[in-house]
């Protein structure tokens, strides 16, 4: 048994990673025994407010909410998160790695009864953030034992999902959870994008709309993209890539000439990589793209490029497969 109290007036300190500092932090927890109370823990950077609340019973059992009690969100800054700087972001930045960082909004309540499996649950409010996924390298933080857990993500304002294919302007939740019902980690959500940027086949087209659907952990995707390329003789050709809605492993994307319906995907192909051009008679030679000893075709080959978009690596449990 312990009886007393742990208090902190005016405190600040700093972090290596993540977080830079906090500061006016001001804390008072009393010790009774087995019962620990919160009574408060406040800090602040900024203009963000963090606080803690909660109560717990030694050993096993305890109920603390942590969240941000402010308009603004903590900065944050994720190394793990984080994708070599390319097609987009050279001009703006002189390291070999973008990370992500925003200033997101959150309240996580964790949970644990006597006898039952500790639960965590939780809102993240994405505000001015620039986010990848997935991370460089797959990091298991949690070390304890079983753990239920339910997160909802929401974009906020101005979010943006980048790698280094893509850079789009962001709306929409997904939510992660693994509870007894759900055997398993489940993921559900919507994502949306009417504004951005993406390189598909070393071309920058412009993001029409683009959305991601994710439905019990099956992932479905339609998008359209459009670009304009100049032709030998100096005529303007727009084209677009498009995807239907489909589950991600059965995507079919087309590449279309709006000025020149009657082209096929495969000639736009070779048109976009400077092996064709447009007056050009020439019939579509496979091995100008794909090569000579890959058995896979056009179809795989474009939907492969697409899903690069969203993971470059395809590192994440939901697309490695395909």
């Amino acid at each position: 048994k312990i009886d007393g109290y742990i208090e902190v007036i005016d405190g600040q300190t700093s972090f290596n990673k993540y977080l830079k500092n906090l500061e006016n932090i001001n804390i008072r927890i009393n010790l009774s025994g087995h019962k620990v109370l919160v009574q408060q823990f406040v800090a602040k950077h900024r203009n963000a407010i963090l606080r803690l609340v909660g109560n717990a019973k030694i050993p096993d059992e305890y109920n603390f909410r942590l969240f941000t009690d402010s308009e603004k969100g903590l900065p944050i800054n994720i190394p793990e998160l984080s994708f070599p700087v390319g097609q987009f972001f050279k001009f703006a930045k002189t390291e070999k790695f973008f990370a992500s960082y925003g200033e997101p909004r959150i309240s996580f309540t964790l949970l644990k009864k006597k006898n039952t499996i500790p639960k965590l649950f939780g809102e993240i409010i994405l505000d001015d953030t620039h986010f990848t996924y997935p991370p460089k390298e797959w990091i298991n933080t949690y070390h304890g034992g079983k753990m239920y857990y339910e997160i909802k993500i929401n974009s906020g304002k101005n979010t943006w999902y980048e790698n280094e294919l893509i850079s789009a302007n962001i709306y929409g939740s997904i939510i992660v959870k693994n509870l007894d019902s759900t055997k398993g980690e489940v993921v559900d959500g919507e994502v949306f994008s009417t504004q951005g940027n993406l390189n598909y086949l070393g071309i920058n087209f412009k993001l029409k709309n683009a959305r991601l659907q994710v439905v019990n952990s099956i992932v479905y995707l339609e998008l359209l993209g459009e670009t304009v390329v100049v032709d030998n003789t100096g005529r303007r050709n727009t084209i677009q890539i498009m995807v239907a809605r489909d589950r991600i492993e059965n995507i079919k994307p087309r590449l279309v000439s709006i000025n020149n319906p009657q082209l096929k995907s495969e000639d736009i192909v070779s048109i976009l990589m400077g092996l064709k051009k447009f007056d050009s008679q020439d019939f579509y030679d496979r091995e100008q793209i794909i090569p000579k000893d890959s058995d896979i075709d056009t179809t795989v080959y474009l939907r492969q490029q697409i899903i690069r978009l969203i993971d470059s690596n395809f590192a994440t449990p939901l697309v490695r497969n395909i």
